[in-house]
């Protein structure tokens, strides 16, 4: 898996920044307050959230799925001035809160258990 970004959409150059070492893939992207947020997934190490301003410095903002047994952030969302992320596990998913409009720190949670049929 590697993730690249583009100035004008046709030439690519491939990103060096360690946000593949421990994930098998990336899920869900979203711009919020300035900063693009990548949520990836690693079912032996959880998932993390990783957050750029420029594309090129980037910052690890969540670790082992939330100190969870989350192997995925399966999407983002901003309401009301918060980012919430959707993450999945076996057995189940949970949402979880920016604890305010402005700070990388995911605090609060809702669990839920999810049956697909």
């Amino acid at each position: 898996m590697e993730l690249c970004r583009s100035a004008d959409g046709e030439t690519w150059e491939k990103l060096e920044i360690g946000l593949m070492e421990q994930n098998s893939g990336i899920l869900a992207m979203t711009e919020f307050n300035g900063h693009l947020y990548v949520g990836t997934s690693s079912r032996p190490h959880g998932s993390q959230v990783w957050r750029t301003m420029d594309g090129i410095n980037w910052e690890m903002v969540v670790d082992n799925g939330f100190d969870t047994t989350n192997v995925g952030i399966y999407c983002f969302i901003e309401f009301d001035d918060y980012l919430y992320a959707g993450t999945w596990c076996d057995a189940g998913g949970q949402i979880w809160r920016t604890i305010n409009s402005c700070c990388q720190h995911f605090l609060t949670r809702q669990s839920f258990n999810v049956n697909f049929c």
